[in-house]
This record gives C-alpha cells, structure tokens and sequence, in this order.
C-alpha cells in the first residue's frame, strides 16, 4: 500500500508586512506662490523631519547660483520650501537640482534617499516688473 505525504504549501512572504520603502523623486516647484524669495518644491513622498534640505541642493536663478539659503519640510511633509536671500522677478529663470553624493534628503517612510534630480526649471510666477506697467507718480520730499 502506498502512502501519500501531503506537503503544505508555503510562502517567503510575511502577512500583513509593511510595504517596501519607496524612493522619492522630485515631482513640481514654484516660486511665487509664497513671496518672491520661497522656491517650494514637491516631492512624491513624504520626506524625513531629520533630513538636511539644503546639503546637494543647488538653486540657480539665471546662470548664478544662490548660496545661504534655508530650507524647511512643511506641514504638507512632501512639500520643502527654500527661501532665498534676496527675491527674483517673473522674468527670471529658476532650477533646483540636488546631488545624492553630497545631500542627505530621505523619505520618512524607510528613510529612502532622494537621488540625483538634474537641474528642474521651477515654475516662476513672481511679481514681473512690467506688472506696474502704466503711469507712474514720483514724489518728492524736501528737506526741512
């Protein structure tokens, strides 16, 4: 007689384990929705409340690059908002890139690393010049 062995089926798997961690890309950015002088970038995560944002971050308005500025996670954690030194006008062009090698922007879920974002063109809604554009009052105070 011969005998059957029944052999459960089994799964590498774990149940009801945590999702694997996603990595973070860069995702939009805008300056002039806060004032002129706050590039906020978004990302598709959610980002890390320990992460440095400014380290790896190069912002360049036209051909200069901006130095000394801040960076801050918001209330919206996939969103970081930088101000800059001084502020930039409608006409200016705007990029954010960020360099892995030497930043340390994570994600909060894992702690995934941001990798390397080449230079993005932010959207650039700022206070254009020609926006006063019409007749102009220039007044004149004597010294007394």
């Amino acid at each position: 007689m011969a005998r059957h062995i029944q052999i459960a089926a089994t799964s590498n798997r774990r149940r009801g384990g945590a999702a694997a961690a996603v990595a973070p890309e860069y995702s939009s950015g805008e300056i002039g929705v806060v004032d002129s002088e706050t590039v906020e970038i978004t990302f598709s995560e959610d980002m890390d409340t320990d992460s440095d944002y400014t380290t790896g971050v190069t912002i360049m308005v036209g051909s200069v690059s901006y130095t000394g500025f801040s960076g801050t996670r918001q209330a919206d954690k996939s969103k970081v908002r930088y101000v800059l030194v001084a502020g930039v006008d409608g006409t200016e062009t705007v990029t954010w890139a960020y360099s892995e090698s030497s930043g340390g922007i994570k994600s909060e879920s894992g702690g995934v690393a941001l990798e390397d974002v080449s230079a993005q063109a932010i959207t650039n809604t700022a206070f254009e010049p020609g926006d006063l554009a019409g007749t102009t009052y220039w007044w004149h105070v004597r010294p007394s």
